[in-house]
């Protein structure tokens, strides 16, 4: 086997070696054999035209005629398309089949009607004995007279009309519906055409594009069709498009055919209505007439052929057309050829802002078509960059009550146009000619409205740099959906560009979070997406107050106002932001004073060296970082921004502890110092003590660290009101303590009078003794709790009996005054007090937890003890960099 499957027999029968072939099939070669497209040695004889092949091959061997190829053609196939005659004859003789059809449905008689063999065709239908061997259509629909008059094969041409002439000149495609008048005209076949008109074909028969014979020789340019068909002929309009020759070739830039149709045809024509869609034009207009030859050409890019229309007397570049208004230099903008408007707007600037019925202007639809350089041709010859595409733009603007909801346009401008198409090219360009990026249509939405509806992200992104008013953009729902569908792909760029090119982000963000959770409350459908965005839009607002709270005053921003004068820390509360506040600092002191209050509670309760098992007063590792805990405090306290709502609980920390530390240092220095002369039992024994009141300091220390508790649980929502209410209580508790005391002390001196001793002690003649002030002090004190009553009282001894009476009067008087009275008053000012702090509550708690929180923000985020190592490491860099100037 050769190179693509032939075999030995296959050459031979290529080079028609008769004798050889004759050898090689006595030899056992297989007559059928196939190359790799299927061709068999009969093949290649019918290809070449060798009979004494066919004779020996069929006749002798009785190879079969009607094998295939891969293409499904038989060996009468490729005789018929080489012209091979007498093969085809012998073919025929042997009752080869005439009706075989290969894969694109042809026949032998097609490819001989199709490679211009007359005499085969004649051969075929002299032999056939069907009498629709004439209208056998390929794949296409095309019949042999179809193939021929598309080929030009004149003489087959001729040859068919003498056999069938009705079938030839009526025949039409299944596809296209075209007669071989057409085939013919559109191959620009003249002679061909010739024979057909004289044989009856019509000229004004159209095929499913309503062209008509000329209409096609227009398409084409075959100018010499023109001497063919009738000059009557020439000025007729198609049923279907409603087009005549002169508008197709000046469709399609045929200048030569353009120039020898005028003498017949004015170049004023117009286009009569379409009995269907005109394909010729642009979609939007394909039911428009009175179109004019220029109005076709300005679609084309031919700027000759506009220069030699321009130049026929009687054209006008500004004829409208019927029903739509559009003037050519509104298709030429539309198709975008520059040439071609620099043409039409050389013979008059006055078409430059024309309106269509829908008041659009050339530049409207060049903007809206993205044509970069028209728009730049436009603008540069007068058109108006922020023109409206209304008609009415007077009683638009001045009565619109007044004026017909059907009378207004869209007023869009060409940057609206431009956004929708999403032509980001044709927006820069004009914004940077001074167009408005906030135009406003008769909807009062900008450009960057229609950006987000359609999704032009990249448009958007830089409309969002420009000028923009945020609060009438945030009112508009569709725009604040539309921009969280666009940020949903784009990892929310869009929404993160909106806030921070908006003259207040801040404001910005906690505004669209609000208004995300409003809408995820009523659409259910959408609720999740709208959540994510209301939680990232309250994310950025937390990093930009963060970030402005480091650098400037948390309280001047809280007072900053919005548009509406509110101020901002009304508008958090308005709209209930809770997390627009910095935390990762609040978060990292709350765990170290979390730890700290571990430490000091191992500390007090002495779990890792009990008092008793002191041996030493030197500090243990355990206290030596306890000490190093409280001067990280310490040093955060100084710091310039340490202090805040609650610094002076961690003062007071500070300074119990600090006590504590001089008590410690008191029981390691006294004994050696001042007790030389005492034994070891009795040093240890005031170490211990002095320890033990040092604990007892610590102890204190913790009870406060603990208290501070509250203040890091007012951030939480859960218990910020309630510490507002309790911190208002407690200011009515200590008024209520100033008046008790006060009550107290008079009757604890009246009581102590009484007490005083009248007679001496008859026993040993001497003095009595009185009872203590402060012991009648305590029992006045816990008989508030019901714990002392007036028989627990002390029995008056050296007194007259008058004494017990009035110790009970005073006492009664006592009793009445602080637990019916103040007790009782106390509790009507803390309800009176709750009942009016309760509606405030929860606002003065968001007020108070973004102070804190801002407040702890500006000090430093690293909590004690590692701020110890993080000032000395300051520090030190900075001792070394002076040094270095020094130097």
């Amino acid at each position: 086997l050769f190179q693509f499957g032939r075999t030995p027999l296959h050459l031979a029968a290529e080079r028609g070696h008769v004798i050889l072939c004759d050898i090689l099939i006595r030899h056992r070669a297989f007559i059928n054999s196939k190359t790799k497209l299927g061709y068999t040695p009969l093949h290649f004889a019918a290809k070449f035209g060798h009979p004494k092949l066919f004779n020996l091959l069929v006749q002798q061997h009785m190879a079969p005629t009607d094998v295939m190829t891969m293409e499904n053609q038989t060996p009468l196939h490729i005789a018929a398309k080489y012209g091979q005659i007498s093969f085809c004859q012998a073919l025929l003789n042997s009752r080869a089949n005439t009706a075989v059809r290969d894969i694109r449905g042809r026949t032998p008689l097609h490819l001989a009607a199709e490679n211009d063999h007359p005499e085969i065709v004649q051969l075929f239908l002299t032999k056939s004995s069907n009498e629709g061997t004439l209208d056998i259509t390929d794949e296409n629909g095309l019949t042999c007279a179809h193939i021929a008059a598309l080929k030009g094969s004149l003489a087959v041409i001729k040859g068919l009309m003498t056999i069938d002439r009705n079938m030839v000149v009526n025949a039409k495609t299944k596809d296209t519906n075209s007669t071989a008048l057409h085939m013919a005209v559109a191959g620009g076949h003249t002679e061909i055409v010739r024979v057909l008109l004289e044989g009856g074909a019509s000229p004004l028969e159209e095929n499913s594009r309503g062209m008509a014979a000329l209409h096609l020789a227009a398409e084409h340019g075959h100018v010499d069709i023109l001497n063919v068909i009738d000059k009557i002929y020439w000025k007729i309009c198609s049923k279907k498009t409603g087009l005549n020759a002169l508008h197709v070739a000046a469709y399609y830039g045929q200048k030569e055919f353009v120039r020898n149709i005028l003498v017949n045809v004015s170049a004023t024509c117009k286009s009569e209505p379409p009995g269907e869609s005109n394909p010729l034009i642009v979609k939007e207009m394909a039911s428009e007439y009175c179109l004019t030859p220029l109005h076709m050409a300005a679609q084309s890019e031919h700027e000759g052929l506009i220069r030699l229309l321009l130049n026929v007397p009687g054209v006008q570049v500004d004829m409208p057309t019927a029903t739509m208004n559009v003037v050519p230099l509104h298709l030429a903008a539309h198709s975008g050829h520059l040439a071609v408007v620099g043409q039409l707007l050389s013979r008059g600037t006055q078409q430059i802002n024309a309106r269509d019925y829908k008041g659009r202007t050339p530049l409207h639809i060049a903007a809206s078509e993205g044509h970069f350089e028209t728009v730049s041709l436009l603008l540069s010859q007068g058109a108006t960059i922020n023109i409206m595409d209304q008609v009415m733009s007077t009683l638009v603007n001045h009565c619109k009550r007044s004026v017909p909801r059907y009378l207004f346009k869209n007023g869009w401008t060409p940057m609206h146009f431009a956004t929708i198409a999403g032509h980001l090219k044709v927006i820069k360009f004009l914004i940077e000619r001074g167009a408005d990026p906030a135009a406003e249509c008769l909807e009062g939405k900008i450009p960057m409205c229609f950006a987000a509806s359609n999704n032009r992200v990249d448009c958007l992104m830089y409309l969002l740099k420009q000028k923009y008013d945020t609060y009438q953009l945030m009112e508009n729902k569709k725009f604040i959906f539309d921009l969280m569908v666009c940020g949903k792909n784009h990892r929310n760029k869009p929404i993160e560009e909106f806030i921070m090119n908006s003259a207040a982000p801040i404001n910005t963000a906690i505004n669209l979070s609000s208004l995300y959770k409003v809408y995820a409350a009523k659409e259910k459908e959408r609720a999740r997406d709208l959540n994510l965005m209301s939680e990232f839009c309250e994310c950025i607002a937390v990093e930009l107050m963060s970030i402005t709270a480091s650098e400037f005053n948390p309280a001047l921003i809280l007072k900053s106002l919005n548009r509406q004068g509110q101020p901002l820390i009304d508008v958090l509360i308005e709209h209930n932001q809770k997390a627009v506040v910095s935390q990762p600092s609040f978060v990292c002191h709350l765990v170290s004073h979390i730890y700290f209050t571990l430490f000091l509670t191992l500390e007090v309760l002495c779990v890792l060296r009990p008092i008793y098992e002191i041996s030493s007063p030197i500090p243990n590792w355990f206290e030596w970082i306890l000490l190093l805990w409280l001067s990280g405090q310490l040093v955060s306290e100084l710091s310039p921004f340490g202090g805040n709502s609650s610094g002076f609980i961690r003062l007071i920390i500070i300074f119990l502890s600090g006590m504590a530390t001089v008590i410690h240092v008191v029981a390691f220095t006294y004994p050696s110092m001042f007790m030389h002369d005492s034994s070891n039992e009795v040093k240890l024994h005031f170490t211990r003590s002095v320890l033990y009141l040092q604990n007892q300091m610590m102890a204190l220390a913790l009870l406060i660290s603990f208290v501070e508790f509250l203040e890091f649980l007012t951030v939480h929502h859960l218990f910020g009101p309630w510490a507002i209410i309790i911190r208002d209580l407690m200011y009515d508790l200590a008024r209520f303590l100033v008046i008790l005391f006060l009550f107290m002390a008079g009757f604890t001196v009246a009581v102590a009078s009484v007490y005083q001793p009248a007679f001496p002690n008859s026993a040993s003649g001497a003095a009595a003794t009185n009872i203590s002030i402060l012991t009648i002090a305590q029992l006045l004190f816990f008989s508030l709790f019901g714990q002392v009553t007036v028989d627990n009282m002390p029995t008056i001894v050296f007194s007259p009996s008058l004494g017990t009476t009035i110790i009970k009067i005073v006492y009664g008087v006592y009793l009445i005054v602080s637990i019916i009275v103040l007790i009782n008053l106390l509790i009507a000012m803390m309800s009176d007090t709750y009942q009016r702090i309760q509606a405030q509550s929860d606002t003065e708690w968001k007020f108070g937890r973004a102070k804190l929180i801002r407040q702890m923000n500006k000090k430093s985020s690293t909590p004690p003890p590692v701020n110890l190592f993080t000032k000395c490491y300051v520090l030190l860099k900075v001792a070394f960099r002076n040094r270095c100037y020094v130097i």
